[in-house]
């Protein structure tokens, strides 16, 4: 599969057949994370590999009920103002399940979970990186590595960021619970399986000259097309 299909053709899966995903498939999937570029060559990242039922119901748990915490306390016209891709007949229904919690169950469905570590202080660079930029400059490109290798090979990924950097308190839980040094804190969960069904069409995108401007902020960048029409 061309790199460009990949990235343009895949998706987000929160519902997994009963079906494990083979070993050597796994094995390519956490592999291609080693290749994801980092600031200074630091590699600051971990993975732990769960498909212990246990340990994934473990995060669904935790996953439903800071979803509960979040998206039941918005107000629904603050919050569906995120949802503008969809049809505003079908918003309400998304948050409502947003706010059960029921959507972000899906670690428990999977049958494999790899809980995403990172460092700020795992660096030769005497100087200190807030959580953020550490996660910007390296974990995140490594996730997507992973993300598109298992998408190549027909499987389904959906990510949980819940288990992560939204609470401390659940920080603290997860942390605990799969015995991760100080100095390491999860990110959050990579869940992968057979998904149970075809994904449909990918969230509206805005368009290139809205998201990319030409030499400063605010000057349009203008498509090849565009430019063609312009000097004919």
């Amino acid at each position: 599969m061309d790199v460009t299909e990949a990235i343009r053709a895949r998706r987000s899966t929160r519902a997994f057949k009963e079906e494990p995903v083979p070993e050597e498939a796994v094995e390519a999937i956490l592999d291609a994370a080693r290749y994801a570029p980092s600031a200074e060559n630091s590699q600051h990242w971990r993975f732990i590999l769960v498909r212990d039922p246990e340990a994934r119901g473990f995060m669904a748990d935790l996953c439903e009920h800071r979803a509960k915490a979040t998206f039941g306390q918005i107000p629904f016209e603050l919050e569906q103002e995120r949802l503008w891709y969809m049809p505003p007949e079908i918003r309400p229904d998304i948050l409502e399940r947003s706010a059960s919690g029921d959507v972000f169950r899906y670690a428990e469905e999977a049958d494999v979970a790899i809980v995403c570590c990172y460092s700020h202080a795992h660096q030769d660079v005497p100087i200190h990186n807030t959580s953020y930029e550490s996660v910007v400059a390296g974990i995140s490109m490594a996730i997507q590595n992973m993300w598109l290798t298992a998408h190549k090979l027909g499987l389904g990924a959906g990510f949980l960021v819940m288990p992560g950097l939204t609470d401390p308190r659940i920080e603290e839980l997860t942390e605990e619970y799969f015995g991760l040094p100080r100095s390491w804190r999860v990110f959050g969960v990579l869940c992968i399986g057979h998904p149970r069904e075809k994904r449909g069409l990918a969230p509206s995108r805005f368009p290139l000259e809205s998201i990319v401007y030409t030499e400063r902020w605010g000057m349009p960048y203008l498509r090849r097309a565009l430019r063609d029409l312009e000097g004919s």
